[in-house]
């Protein structure tokens, strides 16, 4: 994975996760299958082969290990998508296999790919008080 600035065009081009080698050490990726930077301009890449989410914080090109998906929400909360323990870390019970995401008013909807449906789960406001 490269960074670029499209703000100026005489910044080069960095590489910051992976080196054009397959792998699995922490600089390595194989079939990285998407990214999610947070308000720090961290990254977090789905290393796909490899079974993993990747953290690379800014400036740094080794990535820390972080499990099979995950997402973060307006108020900075990380939900982990467990793939192999059928769980959401940090989030509701619910099934799940492949993804989730959040919609503007804070739901969460998500993907069971196993038991063939899609879930919503309504944001409850001042469930922690």
């Amino acid at each position: 994975m490269i960074r670029k600035s499209l703000n100026n065009s005489s910044d080069p081009i960095l590489i910051i996760a992976g080196i054009d080698v397959r792998g699995s050490a922490a600089n390595m990726l194989y079939y990285p299958n998407g990214i999610f930077i947070d308000n720090n301009f961290d990254l977090y890449v789905a290393d796909h082969y490899n079974n993993r989410i990747q953290l690379f914080p800014i400036g740094q090109t080794d990535g820390i290990k972080v499990p099979i998906g995950v997402i973060l929400d307006a108020n900075k909360y990380l939900f982990v998508v467990d793939q192999n323990n059928l769980r959401i870390i940090g989030g509701s019970s619910a099934v799940l296999w492949r993804s989730m995401s959040f919609n503007m008013f804070g739901n969460t909807f998500a993907v069971d790919s196993q038991n063939d449906r899609r879930q919503k789960f309504a944001l409850l406001t001042n469930s922690c008080t």
